[in-house]
């Protein structure tokens, strides 16, 4: 019920993982507002798969300084370059009742995280054509960093902790077979 409390809370928490681990935090943005309690440090941002489709979310990535990880469902991959583009390019908005300006983040990029079906079978989007089509939509919007990262967790593994090795490799695999994935 103290939301001072929570926030001073929270920064110490993360400035003792820092201090303790010599890492940098990275933090799922889950109320786009929230992003300034916070935006001094955190290294890393991701925005989830439902997250992602709300437009005060990638218009907040817009205005980071950070790399900011935009997750995916299968059935979307192409339209997630364009969210991406969108993460890169500036913006006016209105963000907690001031209007900003940002300048965009070409940081922002696409993760892989898989989905799960109406029927709740896991559809994982980490094989080769995925990171591929995903490679091609990029060069159609032009990004100046296309990158990607492919989360083995999630549906991509239907939640199996020792798949995630072998889906890691083939990752790899796909890398060293394809110049421009590489």
């Amino acid at each position: 019920p103290d939301m001072l409390a929570g926030l001073i809370a929270i920064r110490k928490m993360h400035i003792h993982a820092i201090q303790e681990s010599g890492f940098t935090c990275a933090d799922e943005m889950l109320y786009p507002e929230n992003y300034r309690y916070l935006s001094d440090i955190l290294s890393y941002v991701a925005v989830g798969a439902r997250s992602v489709e709300d437009q005060q979310h990638r218009l907040t990535v817009s205005g980071m300084d950070v790399p900011a990880g935009m997750k995916t469902r299968p059935a979307v991959i192409i339209g997630y370059a364009e969210l991406c583009r969108c993460c890169t390019g500036s913006h006016r908005f209105i963000y907690r009742s001031w209007e900003v300006e940002t300048t965009g983040n070409p940081l922002a990029h696409t993760i892989l995280r898989g989905a799960v079906n109406k029927h709740g079978e896991a559809i994982p989007n980490y094989h080769y054509e995925d990171p591929r089509l995903l490679w091609e939509k990029y060069q159609e919007k032009n990004l100046q960093n296309p990158a990607v990262i492919v989360d083995t967790n999630h549906s991509n593994s239907n939640k199996k902790y020792e798949q995630q090795v072998r889906i890691a490799k083939e990752v790899l695999h796909s890398r060293m077979v394809d110049p421009e994935l590489h």
